[in-house]
């Protein structure tokens, strides 16, 4: 009998990949000297004027994960990605995610429970009492009011983490605005 390290595969490929591209631009900041320019990551940007700000947004992508760095009960994770098409980030074609932990069996996920609620915003009404597929297609190519949020904490045990890693996120759907929103797609 043999047993195989837990993260062998994972760090197998994460040597094999690539290191995230960062770019230095300048950030004002109100505490700090202005001169010294500090790293943005252009996978996951950082915009603190939309903290906790409601914004108008297309649902242009998703895609599913399963984390088998937790092993492989581990749960999915399906995220959503979405672009701004408000005024003064649609020119930037800035593109912000919304993650969701997906259960194994969909029966035992709470209607209360964040992806029940955005799907049932998104369909336009609650989930049947025998339907077991909450399909993530409903969210493509419609256009919803989503609240943003700036991840500043993160690890296991809730640590804040430095400025260059925080990032801004799609905290929540708050309402449908437009369904099949597909000729005005950047």
């Amino acid at each position: 009998m043999s047993f195989r390290r837990a993260g062998e595969d994972e760090l197998k490929r994460l040597k094999k990949q690539k290191p995230r591209e960062m770019k230095i631009l300048a950030v004002p900041s109100g505490d700090q000297d202005d001169d010294a320019p500090k790293l943005y990551r252009a996978a996951d940007p950082y915009l603190p004027e939309l903290d906790g700000e409601v914004v108008v947004a297309v649902c242009t992508k998703k895609n599913v994960s399963q984390n088998k760095r937790m092993g492989p009960n581990a749960s999915r994770t399906l995220f959503l990605t979405f672009k701004l098409i408000e005024e003064p980030y649609l020119s930037d074609k800035v593109s912000l995610w919304l993650p969701f932990a997906l259960s194994k069996d969909p029966r035992g996920m709470s209607e209360h429970s964040k992806y029940p609620r955005a799907w049932a915003v998104a369909n336009g009404a609650k989930a049947g009492r025998n339907e077991r597929r909450l399909s993530p297609k409903v969210f493509l190519g419609s256009v919803f009011e989503v609240r943003c949020k700036t991840v500043k904490r993160g690890g296991i045990p809730k640590r804040e983490m430095p400025e260059v890693n925080w990032y801004t996120k799609v905290d929540q759907i708050e309402r449908l605005v437009q369904r099949n929103f597909k000729d005005k797609i950047p």
